[in-house]
């Protein structure tokens, strides 16, 4: 495999130099990729350079090895670390095994020892990576957890989670036979019972696993289905090989005698809803609201029967519908701004139309499901339509639902995901520049405050430190960080040279507390001394 990313941390030059050049860090699988001087520069250039390991003193200037580990631990959740200490310091070391710290080595360092170090700690690398690269685990766990992973599947079938793609995919993943010419739901919810089993009494949840052996079986004899739990409910999911009403029929006779047998074995009264077939795994989601409709009429038709959508609603047997998971993918497309994704979304969800014989009034409803979708994108983003736009946009709303030729409603559903993409695109920027300002003006306004941090930005504008540090760099080319040192240098520099104030005064005017630490940053900033920085400026000054 690759080398392992090494960065070494301490504030004394003759260590880290003799380490970098007595050990073959190569050979022993290892890249030096960063080093510091102090336990604060450590954490700054870990972000950049994201190491596997840390070899780090202890007792350093400004922030001290271990304080160093728990803040970077935070940042970097796997990498581990070598610490080195002196003898005297017991208490620290003690500390160490408390943050996980992989290995302590006393100064003086030996090479014997530090290389035998070096390798136990790669080892346990060596076994942490191979822990989660191990193909063959994997697999075995895998297959353990295919039963969980097959309900979810079904699970997010019936609530729309899913397009027919993603779901035809991660059927054939998880060996679970999906493919039919159709499809329908059943949902069943039971009550009380007459059996003399305390155990099925007491405990709902067996009783459903009772009821789904029961209802699995009875089902399975004559048809192929899938029986699982669902929002507390038992459902089943009926692969219909027939297209004749007479095959759906005796889906409905079967799951009568499913009812009937649970009813003789547990006692239990079950009502069952069944919804009208459909003919892709991205309309279960409409299935199951048809199922759940018809099993909530059974509040006035009575409890304890089989209850078919098409008996109680005959107008529900349109088989034109959206799917949930491409109006999804529509929605998300605008929401990015991603103005070429949301015509592709627009086109495939007009497809479906095209292979479906549906009256006018199922192509309308179809057309206002994909409009509400683009609606409800520009409420959650708050974008708003002027007067004049606003009423050009609903006379565009209008004449779609008049379109009789498909095409024409496609090209005027495209044209309002471009211009409401386009919307977000510029508002997005503009919000993106608005919120980076806010930050600029915190800063300037903070800098002197020696515990200034992206986490107080943060906190100040109430966003995530991830998403204020990628709209940051978009827009000033800088890190957070990065703004900061350079304000807080500026700042210094102009002080050093205008003013007569003392350096420890300097260092507290900008946030940078202790004057050791100041002039520790000032001159690696710009690689002459404060003091030297201000008789250089002196002598400019004289005739």
């Amino acid at each position: 495999m690759s080398l392992y990313r090494l960065m070494l941390v301490d504030d004394e030059p003759e260590i880290r130099d003799g380490l970098l050049e007595i050990i073959d860090w190569a050979k022993e699988g290892f890249e030096v990729v960063g080093v510091a001087e102090n336990g604060l520069e450590a954490l700054q250039v870990a972000e950049n350079v994201t190491p596997d390991l840390v070899v780090t003193d202890i007792r350093m200037p400004f922030l001290d090895g271990l304080e160093m580990a728990r803040r970077m631990r935070v940042m970097l959740p796997t990498v581990q670390f070598i610490v080195l200490s002196g003898y005297d310091e017991f208490e620290y070391a003690r500390q160490a095994v408390q943050i996980q710290i992989k290995d302590y080595i006393l100064k003086p360092i030996s090479s014997e020892e530090f290389i035998s170090v070096l390798r136990r700690v790669k080892k346990h690398l060596d076994e942490d990576f191979a822990q989660r690269n191990n193909v063959l685990a994997l697999q075995k766990h895998f297959r353990a957890s295919l039963p969980i992973l097959r309900e979810l599947l079904l699970t997010s079938l019936l609530s729309g989670g899913l397009s027919s793609q993603d779901a035809a995919q991660s059927a054939e993943q998880y060996e679970l036979p999906l493919t039919s010419p159709r499809y329908a739901v059943a949902l069943i919810s039971f009550s009380g019972s007459e059996t003399d089993d305390p155990d099925l009494l007491e405990n709902p949840d067996l009783m459903r696993f009772a009821v789904i052996n029961i209802v699995s079986e009875v089902l399975q004899s004559q048809a192929h289905c899938h029986v699982f739990h669902y929002n507390h409910l038992v459902a089943a999911l009926l692969l219909l090989e027939k297209e004749e009403a007479q095959a759906f029929s005796s889906v409905v006779d079967l799951l009568e005698a499913a009812r009937q047998t649970v009813k003789r074995y547990l006692g239990c009264a079950l009502t069952i809803g069944v919804s009208n077939p459909c003919e892709q795994l991205g309309q279960l989601h409409h299935a199951a609201e048809q199922a759940q409709s018809a099993l909530d009429q059974s509040v006035l038709l009575g409890e304890s029967q089989v209850l078919a959508i098409a008996d109680l609603e005959p107008g529900s047997t349109r088989s034109l519908a959206a799917e949930e998971a491409e109006l999804r993918a529509l929605s998300n497309a605008i929401k990015m701004g991603d103005v070429a994704g949301a015509e592709k979304k627009t086109y495939a969800l007009l497809e479906e139309v095209r292979h479906n014989k549906a009256s006018f009034q199922d192509y309308q409803v179809y057309l206002l499901e994909v409009l509400i979708t683009i609606i409800r994108v520009a409420r959650d983003l708050d974008i708003e339509w002027s007067g004049q736009e606003q009423q050009a946009e609903a006379a565009s709303l209008d004449a779609l639902l008049q379109c009789r030729e498909l095409n024409e409603a496609e090209a005027a559903l495209c044209t309002l995901c471009r211009r409401l993409a386009r919307r977000v695109q510029d508002t997005r920027v503009e919000s993106g520049r608005q919120l980076t300002n806010q930050a600029v003006e915190y800063i300037e306004k903070n800098y002197t405050s020696s515990d200034m941090s992206l986490e107080n930005v943060c906190g100040h504008l109430h966003i995530s430190a991830a998403y204020l540090s990628a709209l940051f760099k978009r827009e000033t080319k800088k890190t957070v960080h990065q703004y900061l040192t350079d304000l807080r240098m500026d700042k210094a520099l102009s002080l050093l040279i205008g003013s007569d104030m003392k350096t420890a005064d300097i260092a507290l005017a900008v946030g940078l507390g202790e004057p050791s630490y100041f002039s520790y940053s000032f001159k690696k900033y710009f690689g002459v001394s404060p003091s030297q920085t201000r008789k250089n400026a002196t002598e400019a000054k004289q005739p």
